[in-house]
């Protein structure tokens, strides 16, 4: 027998994503999390309720809250690792994707892929990036989409 969806306006992505959007909503999403540990549920059943996969993320707050209170269940700012280029070069270099072409730069190939952009930012900006990060940076940073005949383009397009 199927359950009946109670939920249609909303996928589940998007009310996580909602849940995330906010800072006192993840404050309390935190608190809940301590609530249940003290209540003793284990970390296996919180890995089913939340969506922190780590083990570590439920003590880390716990353990927050225990040393800080209630503060120590907000966001710190710093956090993440800091970017390699700077918003001027990340500028630059979506300019020459979208108005250039590899061979201006002495490439073997006239449309852009990860590889080709990876050389360019290690000959350009001196920055190493592996080819996986490329692709995402592109999408979040840039928002270029790869088309394969064309290269990239805006995401818009």
């Amino acid at each position: 027998m199927r359950r009946k969806k109670f939920i249609t306006r909303y996928t589940i992505e998007e009310m996580e994503k909602l849940l995330h959007s906010k800072e006192e909503f993840r404050v309390a999403m935190r608190l809940m999390t301590c609530i249940l540990v003290a209540k003793g549920f284990s970390v296996t059943e919180l890995q089913k309720i939340f969506y922190y996969k780590s083990a570590a993320r439920y003590f880390f707050w716990a353990r927050r809250f225990n040393e800080e209170g209630i503060e120590g269940l907000r966001d710190r700012e710093g956090r993440g690792r800091r970017a390699k280029l700077t918003e001027s070069d990340y500028k630059q270099l979506k300019t020459i994707l979208l108005t250039q072409t590899p061979e201006d730069f002495g490439f073997d190939s006239k449309i852009w892929n990860g590889q080709i952009i990876t050389d360019l930012i290690k000959k350009e900006f001196g920055v190493d990036y592996r080819k996986a990060n490329i692709y995402i940076m592109l999408k979040k940073k840039l928002k270029l989409h790869n088309r394969k005949a064309l290269g990239f383009v805006r995401i818009d397009d």
